[in-house]
């Protein structure tokens, strides 16, 4: 999904509120960016107080390089450019889950917002199932969304 924004030209965000999520999504983005799939280019920017506070070094490397952008592509109208990637759960009642539910208009500032948002949730889901099962050697299922899962 990451990708695919940025081909278009698009802008990605990821809430991350929690301070060891944001310690995660800079972690496997390193990674990314260590095996070219996040070309040096794109910057990354973390906005929340606490997790820079906590993290300091990543705070350090994110204000030391400022890596210059190439010049998007021009956007196709028909397309959704950018796009917002949710990490972790999406409790009821959030705009999060309410882009997981599959939006399409959202109340933000006062307005509301027209969303064209493209559903990465199912190769995300087996990606991840996959990476349990190659790294960890465990078998899991993934649940579909709002089913109900019994844990023993």
């Amino acid at each position: 999904m990451i990708t695919r924004a940025l081909s278009r030209g698009g802008t990605v965000v990821i809430p991350a509120f929690a301070i060891d999520r944001t310690e995660v999504v800079l972690h496997e983005l390193a990674a990314l960016r260590g095996d070219g799939t996040l070309p040096r280019h794109v910057p990354v920017y973390v906005d929340s107080p606490m997790a820079l506070a906590a993290l300091d070094v990543y705070r350090d490397a994110v204000r030391a390089h400022s890596w210059p952008r190439a010049a998007p592509p021009p956007p196709d109208p028909a397309r959704p450019r950018n796009a917002v990637v949710i990490v972790g759960f999406a409790a009821a009642g959030t705009r999060s889950r309410d882009l997981v539910d599959g939006a399409r208009t959202l109340k933000m500032f006062g307005e509301y917002i027209s969303v064209r948002a493209e559903d990465g949730e199912e190769t995300a889901s087996e990606t991840l199932r996959d990476r349990i099962d190659d790294e960890l050697g465990w078998t899991a299922v993934v649940p579909k969304s709002g089913e109900a899962v019994l844990v023993r």
